[in-house]
């Protein structure tokens, strides 16, 4: 719990957390990607750490679900591949037919917000859910996400081309008032991450991406919305509802096992590798690692090099997280955007609390 706390001193040393999401970081192990820009997510008790990188400077822990602001490229409808680009990557071309954009879904008409899934992008390892929020009374309300407040930069929204002043001066300027909306899809993943963007119309749009831990071929997945004027914490004033949707997997998966051929920096770190393998599709990788971390590190993070020696990009996915196993042992689970992956690999292994790195492990590929 000493390196949770010096980690989390470390990360408010870079970005303002919230008092919110300190409170929950004193109940949750928090890993983090290192970058200069980090977000840290909530997790269930059961899971040890969670990382994930963002493009903005903030952390966000929201009554029942976790938002992320970033800046967007511009389109008229944002979407998957908006998304996506607003990584530094796009969605493989081989994945594109994973992207459903008529989605069967139940209509419900709302009282203040109309919501509904745009499209969506599923594979057996990553979930990518575009949800849509329009205000029934567009010319009245201006849409923002739970974490934002009237004192926080417009840039927050990312509204094409507004970039001046705050959220409360233009809601003003716009003579509309200040509605938070709020969207969060039950798919049994221990965390999600959520980036809003408000399009020109005052059309918000959630980008919700989490774990596919159900792996099913087809699933109906619920959505709940949660609608409330700004500043206001009667439950009695929120607007709670919720509509189900279907998705349907398309991707086709590899396993691959892998076995260490040199343990060098396992043996430094003073872990020891029980299993890898690493599962594939048309549109990430997802690698899983169980190990006995015999010295207790809290902060472990095992990270796969590419030929440049740095680590695999994560691109738009899931950053990825570790979990206690039954039996004692971890399993660190890593997700990264579709690659070449080679049959001899490199796995760095750090301390990201403390920034040390015990070393490289090799491992082949089983035949």
């Amino acid at each position: 719990m000493k390196q949770l706390e010096e980690g989390i001193t470390k990360i408010s040393q870079e970005v303002e957390i919230p008092e919110i999401v300190m409170c929950k970081a004193t109940e949750t192990l928090t890993m983090i990607k290192e970058n200069n820009d980090m977000k840290v997510k909530s997790k269930d008790m059961n899971k040890k750490h969670t990382y994930r990188t963002i493009k903005a400077a903030s952390i966000v822990a929201a009554a029942f679900l976790v938002v992320g602001t970033t800046a967007f490229a511009s389109t008229k409808l944002f979407g998957l591949d908006d998304y996506f680009a607003s990584w530094g990557t796009e969605i493989p071309k081989e994945a594109k037919t994973l992207a459903q954009n008529n989605v069967p879904q139940e209509e419900k008409k709302g009282e203040k917000v109309d919501f509904r899934v745009r499209e969506y992008l599923c594979d057996s390892n990553q979930m990518y859910f575009v949800i849509e929020a329009k205000a029934i009374e567009a010319d009245k309300y201006l849409l923002i996400p739970q974490d934002c407040s009237p004192k926080d930069s417009v840039e927050n929204l990312n509204i094409e081309g507004v970039t001046e002043g705050t959220i409360g001066e233009y809601a003003k300027k716009q003579g509309k008032e200040l509605l938070v909306v709020c969207a969060d899809v039950n798919t049994g993943a221990g965390s999600a991450s959520i980036d809003f963007h408000l399009e020109k119309d005052g059309t918000g749009v959630f980008i919700y991406t989490t774990e596919n831990v159900q792996k099913k071929k087809r699933a109906t997945l619920t959505c709940d919305t949660v609608v409330h004027p700004y500043g206001i914490n009667d439950d009695s004033q929120m607007l709670r509802d919720s509509f189900t949707f279907e998705v349907e997997n398309k991707s086709n998966e590899n396993i691959y096992a892998y076995k260490v051929t040199d343990a060098a920096g396992a043996d430094a770190a003073g872990i020891q590798i029980k299993d890898i393998q690493i599962l594939e599709t048309e549109l990430s990788q997802r690698v899983e690692i169980i190990y006995k971390n015999n010295k207790k590190h809290e902060g472990l993070v095992l990270q796969v090099l590419g030929k440049n020696g740095e680590e695999l990009s994560s691109g738009a996915a899931e950053g990825g997280y570790t979990e206690m196993l039954e039996d004692g042992t971890e399993q660190q689970i890593r997700n990264y955007e579709k690659t070449n992956l080679s049959k001899t690999l490199k796995i760095r292994i750090k301390d990201v609390f403390t920034g040390e790195v015990f070393g490289t492990i090799t491992v082949e590929r089983k035949k």
